[in-house]
């Protein structure tokens, strides 16, 4: 019954006690010339943060599996990149137009005292030539991205999967909704292997188990090692230590060995992939510093829009006349409330971070969105927020550091930092 735990989970989990011990997977390098590839959403999402000498080697290297028989993407996998692209469209757009709109013009004025004064004059000629250079810089930067707005499904890397993704590319279940809920609940409740860290998530955790079905009846049907390409670091797909991820869950080992006995399951990344194909240094280090960037913003144990309504009920909470809040996923501050009966206004940022390493980055990363617009604030709160208390004591120490370098940067509003964690139930600010 939905709500009980199974109290012979384990022997569901591992029907065969003896296969236990015969368990010996074999590297990715012995099974990658006749296994079956199949790729996540987030390795499909990951080229357009990559340049195009990338995508010439994905080519490459896709090509050759698929002439093989052994490229495949879950039915899920194509829905998920359907419903992501577009947005990783709209990042590259914003980017470039936020860009367009902080360029300066210089300007030291006119001072006739001055006329004249040999280093005066040179100055003022170099201003012009400056200001010219500066607007073709902006008239050109303007055409990249009229370009950009044209894009439709013709953007670099949708053009690349178009010629490559046939029909026998991707593969989609048979799908029973009912039975679907009932198995994903049940794995809920018993911590089966995958999809039940992702409960928090807009889907619930589904797609991490369509995705997961799909590679067991790939499995099954074809009777082959599957090497998974995927991003993905999450609890219910690796054990972990030191906050690195290790090898597949056993429970994962064992499931598929019940649809293929005897055969290999792998998870590697996309960088790995392209390493294991030989593909130049340069390029495998690009895929490694993007998935990197990729883990440190998706790792929370609370995805960005979970933490954000969180934050927004906490200030709803907390502040008065706020009944004229705002939220802006796009520009700097990304939440805003209207004070004082409409008469003033606050500005909230998010600092979501994976790490204390990791925090600096992320404070400098958001540095970088701030515009000249924030003088309409009177004062701007960064809310610093970590899925994880045990933490909190490290960020309270890095706080002064966090402090100087927000002061350090190129504006001039008054600066309040907010530190707290996300839990199940709120944002909890921490008082130092």
């Amino acid at each position: 019954m939905s709500g009980d735990k199974d109290m012979f989970i384990i022997n569901k989990i591992f029907p065969n006690a003896k296969d236990i011990f015969a368990v010996s997977g074999r590297p990715v390098s012995e099974i990658k010339n006749d296994c079956l590839f199949v790729f996540d959403t987030n390795s499909l999402i990951l080229p357009y943060t990559t340049s195009s000498e990338s995508l010439d080697e994905l080519k490459k290297v896709y090509t050759k599996i698929i002439q093989e028989k052994r490229f495949f993407i879950p039915g899920q996998v194509a829905r998920e990149f359907a419903r992501i692209r577009p947005e990783k469209i709209k990042e590259v757009f914003q980017q470039l137009t936020k860009s367009r709109n902080s360029i300066p013009s210089l300007g030291i004025g006119k001072y006739p005292l001055l006329d004249g004064i040999k280093e005066y004059d040179e100055l003022f000629a170099k201003e012009s030539e400056i200001n010219s250079l500066v607007k073709d810089y902006t008239k050109q930067l303007g055409k990249v991205i009229e370009h950009v707005k044209e894009w439709s499904w013709n953007d670099p890397v949708s053009q690349l999967y178009k010629g490559l993704f046939t029909d026998e590319v991707i593969y989609d279940i048979e799908l029973d909704e009912v039975k679907m809920k009932q198995e994903l609940e049940y794995r809920y409740e018993n911590k089966i292997p995958p999809g039940y860290e992702d409960r928090n998530k807009e889907d619930g955790g589904i797609g991490d188990l369509l995705i997961w079905f799909t590679i067991l009846e790939l499995a099954e049907k074809h009777t082959k090692d599957i090497i998974f390409i995927s991003g993905d670091e999450k609890k219910d797909w690796f054990y972990q230590s030191e906050k690195q991820s290790l090898y597949p869950k056993f429970e994962l080992t064992a499931e598929f060995r019940s649809k293929a006995p005897g055969k290999t399951f792998s998870i590697i990344k996309l960088s790995e992939l392209l390493e294991l194909y030989g593909v130049d240094e340069k390029v495998v280090k690009e895929l490694e510093h993007e998935e990197q960037e990729t883990l440190h913003s998706d790792s929370l144990t609370f995805n960005k829009s979970d933490i954000q309504s969180k934050i927004v009920q906490w200030i709803r909470n907390n502040y008065k006349y706020q009944n004229l809040i705002s939220i802006n996923n796009i520009d700097f501050p990304r939440i805003s409330i209207s004070v004082e009966n409409g008469r003033g206004r606050i500005g909230f940022e998010i600092i979501d971070f994976t790490s204390i390493g990791n925090l600096k980055s992320r404070v400098l990363q958001v540095l970088k969105q701030i515009r000249t617009s924030t003088n309409q604030y009177e004062k701007i709160c960064f809310i610093i927020a970590y899925g994880d208390f045990m933490m909190m004591e490290e960020v309270v120490n890095s706080l002064d550091a966090i402090k100087s370098i927000l002061l350090m940067s190129d504006t001039d509003f008054n600066v309040e930092i907010i530190p707290g964690f996300i839990k199940r139930d709120g944002f909890e600010k921490i008082f130092q």
